[in-house]
Order: C-alpha cells, then structure tokens, then sequence
C-alpha cells in the first residue's frame, strides 16, 4: 500500500472528524467573516450529508446543514440542474420528496474527500494518531450530538 493511501478504518475516521466539523462549523458562523475559505462549503455540506444518509428530507437536511429553508431548496435546485442530486417524489404522497445523489454527484463529494483525506494527513499526520484523534473526535460527536 502506497504511503498516502489510506484504509477504510482510517477513511471512516476522517468522515468522522469531518462531519464534526460540519456541526462545529454552525457553530462558529459569522465570527469570522475574512475567513470565509477555510469553511467547509455549504455544497459539500448538503451532498455530504445527503451520502450520509443515502436519501434525506428536506426537513433532515435543513436541520443537519443548519440552513434555511428557502436558501435550502433554492441550492437543491441548483444542485439538480447540475446533475449532482436528484429530487424523488413519494408514490402515494407527491408533497413528501427525497433527496439523492447521483454519480456525479458521488463523484464531487468523493474529489472533495480525497483531496480533505490528502491535506489531512499531510497538516496533521494522521496516520500516526489514527487512534487518538478517532477517539477525540467520536467524544465530541457525542457532545455535539447531546445538544
């Protein structure tokens, strides 16, 4: 195995830290607005959490990304132009939709990990710490999670 590759227990705990880091990004909204481009965009927030789940509700994803409604539906559109989700309606109940993601879609988010998973273990050395920052980051999943 090539150096900067890594293995599924090591992928599964960048996911972990980086859904931590959606959550704890709602957190620190507008404390500081130069900094912009260190926040995890609001893209990769929706398709991340919409791969999390395999399909969601709009009601899920509005409370999961921290956003609101009408800016929601207005970005899902937008991602379904683009091919990256899909909207799909209940058989019985037209009102109740879903979303999904498409291979495009998957593809994105998977670029978007790949390259987090790259800069990771470069800043950080992950894989020397595998075990501490999984532990770390599950504890504060878990006080994230109790809120």
């Amino acid at each position: 195995m090539e150096e900067n590759q890594l293995n599924k227990e090591e992928k599964s705990g960048i996911k972990t830290v980086i859904n931590l880091v959606c959550r704890l990004t709602d957190l620190c909204e507008g404390f500081d607005e130069s900094n912009k481009n260190c926040i995890i965009s609001t893209k990769f927030k929706i398709l991340f959490t919409i791969d999390k789940y395999t399909s969601v509700t709009p009601s899920v994803l509005k409370e999961e990304v921290s956003i609101a409604k009408s800016n929601l539906a207005i970005l899902c559109k937008k991602f379904e132009q683009e091919g990256e989700i899909v909207k799909i309606k209940d058989a019985i109940d037209g009102r109740c939709v879903r979303y999904k993601l498409t291979s495009k879609g998957k593809k994105y988010l998977q670029n978007c990990l790949e390259l987090m998973e790259k800069n990771f273990v470069t800043a950080v050395g992950y894989k020397n710490n595998l075990q501490d920052i999984k532990t770390c980051a599950n504890k504060l999943v878990c006080l994230v999670n109790k809120e």
